[in-house]
């Protein structure tokens, strides 16, 4: 599971996952990556840069989504699986209403509910 970020804004898609996400999903400590600032709503924090990447896609009963490569940062801040802006489009996902939750595969009519976020 993953947030859907607009305003986490990346060239490439990016994945920002909290640390306890990061050492279950990668196989090892992320002994290659390389310390970051970066501006973000609250003012400037710190995260690490993987070395490597994954692969991402967006998986429902009916539908798979592309497989889209992401960057990784590792956040000790955050709780929550994030996606950039330009992971969001690479997804092929469509934002209908932030608030509620309901997003649509490009190309569709209907909207789809969110799934419970998932903390670390």
């Amino acid at each position: 599971m993953a947030v859907l970020n607009g305003g986490f804004e990346s060239d490439e898609p990016c994945v920002l996952l909290p640390v306890q996400a990061a050492l279950r999903i990668l196989p090892g400590p992320p002994w290659g990556a390389k310390a970051l600032r970066a501006e973000v709503a609250g003012g400037e924090t710190s995260f690490l840069l993987a070395d490597e990447s994954l692969d991402a896609t967006v998986v429902t009963p009916d539908r798979e989504g592309p497989r889209v490569e992401c960057q990784i940062l590792i956040s000790g801040q955050d709780r929550e699986v994030l996606i950039s802006d330009s992971g969001i489009d690479a997804l092929g996902v469509e934002v209908q209403a932030f608030r509620k939750g309901l997003w649509r595969f490009r190309g569709e009519t209907a909207s789809r509910p969110s799934e419970a976020p998932q903390h670390w």
